[in-house]
């Protein structure tokens, strides 16, 4: 058992250290560190929804400084940029780095000969085909060193701010109009009162399936009230919500319309979601058309969030008959299991918008409840392994 345990560890280790290696040296993988010199970035509001730019020739981002030259001598300017950039000093051009690939590399420029006495001048243009271009960078040889830092100023798509450092960690706006505290002082009385009656509610169960042949109920009862509530916030919420609201929505509708405009499936580069699987699409074009033609238009706007309801619903239909098979009935845990499914935030988020996730996490789980099947059974049937097959795809 030891040298089992042995070897898990090493070969763990030993996975974890390649992908260390591959974090910090594959250009497909946009890690960058600090040190005493920063990465800086172009400050922009952070928003939900995706933001679309030229592969070919995406928009660059201007980062500026100026500095004073007392005496001459030799001077280096060390630049890293995420991906591409372009070197100018006193509005001379200096150099480029053109590969994507080779952002990880320090590209040094003896920029000596550009400079003057006085006042001086450095404009690097980063672009970054796949998100926000970075830039680090810092000079040698100078009374006062430039380093990438606040003082900089970013230009982008005819605005200028200030530089800041370099982060992933941005908090929405809308993230900030009310802390829980403040939603907990502001509707305390719903709050203590749901607290109490839930309580009292639970407390009546209790002693009402006490019995073991009344405990057997409880999984049937949770699935039916789940699905109640389902319905019920599918009626009073979802079909409030404006169709083109939630992550990537607006593209999920273009699909949809290309599928209805032109009879066909689109290409991958025809659309900022065009490479997604064509299922849900498809699906949902047909939804729109059968119920356009029967009701009209706003009862066709309604039936495309079907399919992410029934899907999100389908969802715990699938955990309420998987635990039965997994837990042997026990009533306890399969109605655990069903309320845990029925009421988790992301399922019940997703299946309000129009998007493909809540059929692919149906789909998925689906199979899973097919695999349980399987491995339960004494013997696999071969219409078992077909659909597991039909659902993954």
């Amino acid at each position: 058992m030891k040298r089992i345990n042995i070897i898990i560890v090493c070969l763990s280790t030993f996975v974890l250290a390649l992908l260390a290696v591959r974090y910090f040296s594959s250009p497909n993988v946009p890690f960058i560190s600090h040190s005493d010199v920063h990465w800086i970035m172009y400050e922009c509001e952070p928003q939900a929804q995706a933001i679309g730019s030229s592969l070919k020739n995406p928009p660059a981002y201007v980062y500026k400084t100026t500095f004073a030259l007392q005496a001459n001598g030799p001077v280096a300017l060390h630049i890293k940029a995420l991906r591409t950039f372009r070197l100018f000093v006193n509005n001379h051009f200096v150099g480029r780095n053109n590969n994507q690939s080779d952002w990880k590399k320090l590209f040094t420029f003896d920029i000596a000969n550009y400079l003057k006495h006085g006042l001086n001048s450095i404009e690097i243009h980063v672009q970054n085909p796949w998100g926000p271009g970075l830039l680090y960078a810092y000079t040698r040889g100078l009374n006062r060193e430039v380093t990438t830092n606040d003082e900089w100023k970013v230009e982008f798509e005819g605005k200028t701010s200030d530089a800041v450092r370099a982060t992933d960690i941005i908090t929405h706006p809308d993230s900030k109009r009310y802390s829980s505290l403040q939603v907990l002082e502001d509707e305390w009385p719903v709050v203590l009162v749901l607290f109490v009656c839930t309580a009292a509610a639970l407390s009546l169960l209790r002693r009402y399936f006490r019995s073991s042949d009344k405990r057997s109920k409880l999984p049937k009862i949770a699935i039916i009230c789940t699905t109640a509530f389902w319905i019920l916030i599918f009626i009073t919420k979802f079909k409030q919500i404006p169709i083109d609201a939630g992550f990537d929505a607006p593209e999920h509708l273009r699909y949809i319309d290309f599928i209805l405009t032109n009879h066909s499936i689109p290409m991958a580069n025809e659309g900022w979601s065009m490479y997604h699987p064509p299922l849900f699409y498809c699906l949902s074009a047909l939804i729109f058309t059968f119920f356009g033609s029967l009701f009209g238009t706003n009862a066709a706007v309604l039936g495309l969030k079907t399919i992410p309801f029934v899907s999100g619903l389908g969802n715990v239909w699938i955990s309420y008959f998987a635990s039965r098979r997994l837990f042997n009935d026990d009533p306890k845990l399969v109605t655990l299991t069903v309320l845990s499914t029925g009421l988790i935030p992301m399922n019940i988020y997703m299946s309000a918008f129009i998007s493909n996730e809540s059929l692919h996490a149906f789909l998925i789980s689906a199979a899973i409840l097919y695999l349980i099947t399987a491995l339960l059974e004494h013997q696999t049937q071969l219409r078992t392994v077909l659909v597991i097959g039909l659902l993954i795809g």
